[in-house]
């Protein structure tokens, strides 16, 4: 078995598109386990089309931007909050955010992946205005931890550390959330984050993918869920789903080409925050192709 020392350009972009298949290719088993907010049964599409969002701003990254970390996880980032859908896909793309503006050197080290995590979880911490246990926020907050108590920085430490926590996690989700307890089922979205992380701990180590969890689940028929939701969104809606957080849903711009140096079209200005989920502090520096700086929510 290879371990490698870090991720640079090239490894991260495989690792965005192994991440992509990997959630395509388990999109109906994540759909099955969706009960929770909503039981739609669309969390692993939800997670995938975020997740291919992410890949096709990367893919239309000049070939020379694909090999540069800030501008990969920057294109990452802007991909993924543009594309994404529903809760999960709000989540993931905050994520996702944590990653770039961590990415400040050449190269994804295990340091990098802890101050991502703990970014993350912060963002989204920050973003739910009451975080329900047994969720994805779980699983993000226990692989966070973990990341940071691994007995090294090294990259492999922290991403079996962090990955390990996770599943554990995950599986503990039914006993935190009782509609998930009676479905017989894990959280979908807690389910989705644990596949990305090990596919990238797969890619640092050179192994065969064996996921955390892999039952065999029968589609669930839950109750229906009684949910507030603060707005008039459609059910079932995007914009439903972050009214259920209490946040108003991004309007990006139209325009999809990545030229670094191409301004947004008259009338199209880059999004301004309106409201903590979802929209980023320095959503309108990634959209214009600039290096994010650090900075804590």
């Amino acid at each position: 078995m290879v371990n490698v020392e870090y991720l640079d350009g090239p490894a991260l972009h495989r690792w965005l598109t192994r991440a992509v298949a990997e959630l395509v290719a388990r999109r109906a088993e994540i759909n099955k386990l969706n009960v929770f907010p909503v039981p739609d049964a669309d969390t692993g599409s939800n997670m995938a089309h975020t997740m291919e969002a992410a890949l096709a701003e990367v893919n239309n990254l000049p070939a020379a931007h694909q090999c540069d970390i800030t501008k990969l996880t920057a294109a990452i980032a802007v991909g993924a909050v543009k594309g994404a859908r529903g809760n999960s896909g709000m989540v993931l793309s905050q994520v996702l955010r944590g990653l770039a503006q961590s990415a400040v050197s050449d190269r994804i080290t295990g340091r990098t992946v802890q101050q991502a995590l703990t970014t993350a979880n912060k963002f989204v911490h920050h973003a739910i205005i009451e975080p329900v246990e047994g969720t994805v926020v779980t699983v993000l907050r226990a692989a966070a931890i973990a990341a940071n108590q691994a007995p090294t920085d090294s990259l492999i430490d922290v991403l079996t550390a962090a990955t390990t926590a996770a599943a554990i996690a995950l599986a503990n989700t039914p006993s935190q959330l009782a509609v998930l307890r009676d479905a017989g089922v894990v959280d979908a979205g807690a389910q989705g984050l644990v596949l990305l992380l090990e596919t990238m701990l797969d890619e640092v180590s050179g192994g065969t993918i064996e996921t955390s969890t892999n039952p065999s689940f029968q589609p669930p028929k839950p109750k229906a869920l009684s949910i507030k939701v603060v707005g008039t969104a459609a059910p079932g809606s995007v914009d439903m789903f972050t009214q259920l957080l209490g946040a108003t849903r991004i309007t990006a711009p139209t325009n999809t080409k990545s030229n670094p140096t191409e301004q947004p079209q008259q009338g199209k200005t880059p999004p301004k925050p309106r409201s903590p989920f979802g929209q980023p502090t320095q959503l309108a520096r990634l959209w214009n192709h600039q290096p994010p700086t650090i900075d804590t929510p």
